[in-house]
């Protein structure tokens, strides 16, 4: 039986830049170190009290969709 493949991991560079993460519910985005969307899969938009549940693949989904866009939009900062 082939092997399955692994999912990459995300890289180390996402943990300290800042994504902006729309809430489903209202739309606010809840900007965050990416490292803080990596620790949880579940969080509350701080806008309109929504739960927001994030597994893995919308995690990876949502990182790599920002990340074709970090140096072109300017949307994400770095932090230190």
């Amino acid at each position: 039986m082939p092997k399955r493949s692994k999912k990459p991991p995300l890289a180390e560079d996402t943990d300290r830049n800042l994504f902006p993460f729309p809430c489903p519910k209202c739309g606010e985005k809840i900007i965050k170190p990416g490292r803080w969307f990596k620790e949880r899969d579940e969080f509350v938009c701080p806008f309109c009290r929504h739960n927001i549940f994030l597994d893995e693949d919308q995690r990876l989904r949502f990182f790599s969709e920002h990340i074709q866009h970090i140096n072109n939009l300017g949307l994400v900062k770095r932090i230190k």
